[in-house]
């Protein structure tokens, strides 16, 4: 029994001491270079990117994210309650379609949207006759929506499956 004892630690103190290496001591590397600038202490690199053209980048940024996952959750919560009301059948369909479009690599998905929707794409050019342009700011919401959904279908699913019957019974007693 002692054994494991000993075993188990070496095994944590490897772990630890991998996370250090690979993980904390580049971070760390990192932070001390962008703290000096030939060998001289200075603030530079964080005044250029605190710079107003960089604050105007790092606030697009944060209503692109905050755009699309407001819209991958609402989203995804619809998916997730058909998917928790459905028949067993059906909901394991459903959950099989989510974990196979959340293996798909990230530059097919965007590959596919722009041969599908971009300025010739085969649906907005070929057979809507469309000329739109999907490289912009609408794009990205558009992809990061539809990479995100089935991840966060697949986490509200199992969150609604937690929910006690005996309250949704309740519930649909009183309408």
């Amino acid at each position: 029994m002692k054994i494991h004892k000993i075993l188990d630690r070496c095994l944590l103190f490897a772990v630890v001491l991998s996370i250090f290496i690979f993980v904390l001591y580049p971070i760390f590397s990192v932070f001390r270079m962008s703290l000096f600038d030939n060998g001289e202490f200075t603030f530079k690199y964080y005044h250029d990117i605190l710079s107003r053209k960089n604050l105007t980048l790092i606030r697009n940024s944060m209503w692109v994210t905050m755009f699309s996952s407001s819209l991958t959750t609402f989203f995804s919560f619809i998916i997730a309650l058909y998917v928790f009301v459905s028949s067993p059948r059906t909901r394991y369909f459903m959950r099989s379609a989510l974990m196979l479009t959340m293996i798909s690599p990230p530059f097919v998905s965007a590959l596919a949207l722009i041969m599908l929707f971009g300025r010739r794409g085969l649906i907005t050019y070929g057979i809507l006759g469309l000329s739109v342009n999907p490289y912009g700011w609408q794009g990205i919401v558009i992809l990061q929506t539809i990479s995100g959904i089935s991840f966060a279908a697949l986490m509200l699913s199992g969150t609604l499956q937690n929910i006690d019957i005996r309250q949704i019974m309740a519930s649909r007693d009183l309408g």
